[in-house]
């Protein structure tokens, strides 16, 4: 018995899609990328799949890919729906994705909280030497 292939829920758009989108379903058949909404039927060769933000305000996540027609992008609603999608992704699509993941997202090791101390640090540093250069101008 073959246990059933999951699938996410997406929405695509595209220069020749309609311009509200369409609602679809994708899944992963080896390293191929296979999307299906009403009317429209995509198989992507994994390697050819990009992530980025974008969406209306910036901070929905879209995988990407080159048609014929023009770029497609397939939304991932939230974070979560993201980690499930590289979950499924083939071992050397989901090492790609995740790294540009973690990137954008502040997940990765150092993050944001790393970033905000460093720069913390930084600020200091430079208060300080500036305090030291200016005793050293009074004197």
């Amino acid at each position: 018995m073959r246990l059933p292939t999951p699938k996410f829920k997406v929405l695509l758009y595209g220069s020749d899609l309609p311009p509200g989108g369409i609602k679809a379903q994708a899944h992963f058949e080896g390293a191929i990328l296979v999307v299906q909404g009403k009317g429209h039927w995509f198989t992507i060769q994994g390697d050819r799949l990009f992530l980025k933000t974008g969406g209306y305000d910036g901070r929905q996540w879209l995988v990407c890919w080159a048609a014929h027609s023009g770029q497609i992008s397939m939304i991932l609603k939230g974070s979560d729906a993201v980690e499930v999608f590289i979950k499924l992704a083939p071992a050397e699509i989901a090492e790609k994705l995740k790294l540009v993941y973690r990137a954008r997202s502040g997940k990765s090791k150092f993050g944001r909280f790393g970033w905000g101390v460093l720069i913390t640090l930084l600020v200091v540093l430079i208060v300080m030497a500036l305090g030291v250069l200016q005793n050293l101008v009074d004197t």
